[in-house]
């Protein structure tokens, strides 16, 4: 199911048999990092960010592509305040919460250890 702008998305609170949802005002915002977002198109560019953007506490913050110079034309492209050389950079940064990884399926584990050592929510398909 496609969660919109209109509709929560809850959650499991660990214990309190309580639901938290995204639409509480008392929830911080997620800072979201993206590995593999492009500026000529892509997964990421058509289904997460589109996603992102529609919902409420999510912040696309931040991103890292194939090259220093793909990272920059994304960045500018989406307007994404930070970009970063590497996924590794990435997963270091203070200001990202959640590294979302869309690049093929053989990359995925390198470019997850990194967040998961820096204690990041991952999101990868």
């Amino acid at each position: 199911m496609a969660v919109g702008r209109s509709e929560v998305r809850e959650r499991p609170v660990a214990n309190a048999g309580v639901r938290m949802t995204s639409t509480s005002p008392h929830r911080e915002l997620i800072r979201v990092g993206v590995v593999g977002l492009s500026a000529s198109g892509g997964w990421a560019a058509t289904a997460h960010v589109p996603a992102l953007t529609g919902l409420d506490g999510y912040e696309l913050r931040a991103l890292s592509a194939g090259s220093a110079e793909s990272t920059r034309a994304a960045g500018e492209k989406y307007a994404v305040p930070l970009s970063f050389a590497s996924a590794e950079e990435l997963a270091r940064s203070e200001e990202v919460d959640l590294m979302v990884v869309t690049v093929k399926v053989p990359h995925h584990l390198e470019l997850i250890r990194p967040a998961l050592e820096a204690g990041k929510m991952v999101f990868s398909e």
